[in-house]
């Protein structure tokens, strides 16, 4: 049961009890209530309690949709900065002044897209490339994104 359907049960017992307190008093001593005061005492009642459903029936926007596309994108923008500079060391200042965003926010972007973290998704990126380069088996040589002088191996 949602929580407006809560509230909805309890508008309708509440004005149920308005309703039944009513005719008790009124059974009991009919000249006590006159018309006027039955008739705002019932419209009192009845808009406290439409007042108490509308404030717990309000409900915080959800923008886990928004939240997901903008994170999408973001992701999108560094690794496509990633690919492109993967030969060069890439810094997180450099990162957030691109995209005007914290680390905190890449973080999430990068979870929340490709389920790991900006610097694993960066090494994964540089592991692929040099396991494509290896597989070729042309270049003789591959240079480390860390060192100037490239690695050269035996055949």
């Amino acid at each position: 049961m949602t929580a407006s359907d809560t509230a909805s049960v309890r508008l309708q017992q509440g004005l149920l009890q308005v309703v039944r307190v009513l005719h008790q008093i009124e059974r009991q001593s009919p000249d006590v209530l006159n018309k006027a005061a039955l008739a705002t005492s019932l419209l009192e009642g009845i808009l406290a309690m439409f007042c108490e459903r509308m404030a717990t029936n309000r409900r915080k926007p959800s923008h886990r949709t928004e939240d997901r596309a903008s994170y999408m994108r973001l992701a999108r923008l560094v690794s496509a900065y990633m690919e492109a500079n993967i030969s060069e060391p890439v810094r997180i200042a450099t990162l957030c002044s691109i995209t005007r965003a914290s680390w905190k926010t890449l973080q999430r972007a990068f979870v929340a897209t490709y389920n790991v973290p900006p610097k694993q998704y960066l090494t994964m990126l540089r592991l692929a490339l040099a396991r494509r380069r290896l597989l070729q088996g042309s270049p003789r040589q591959i240079r480390s994104p860390r060192s100037p002088r490239p690695a050269v191996f035996p055949t």
